[in-house]
């Protein structure tokens, strides 16, 4: 899970999306700083069903790198779970 979040930094110069296509988060952290804690994971009832969702939660100090981005992050949020209350952020 960690590897999924830092794939979504964005260093200092870098394009808001990445080579491959993917977005990224307008915000850039050292990966050794980032703490990860496995959530429960959540499963969809009908019309859904058998839906599982993975979870956690990624404690660390950003640094905004492309704020227009990153706004655009917190507005809404990360991630394919989205549509089930992931993928977003809090900021402290």
């Amino acid at each position: 899970m960690k590897n999924w979040f830092v794939r979504r930094l964005q260093p200092s110069g870098e394009p808001p999306v990445a080579p491959d296509g993917l977005t990224r988060l307008g915000a850039d952290a050292p990966a050794e700083q980032l703490a990860v804690r496995m959530l429960p994971r959540i499963s969809s009832p009908a019309p859904h069903k058998g839906l599982r969702l993975v979870r956690a939660e990624v404690r660390g100090k950003l640094t905004v790198t492309e704020p227009a981005t990153f706004v655009g992050a917190l507005t809404r949020g990360l991630g394919h779970g989205k549509a089930y209350s992931c993928g977003l952020l809090l900021v402290r």
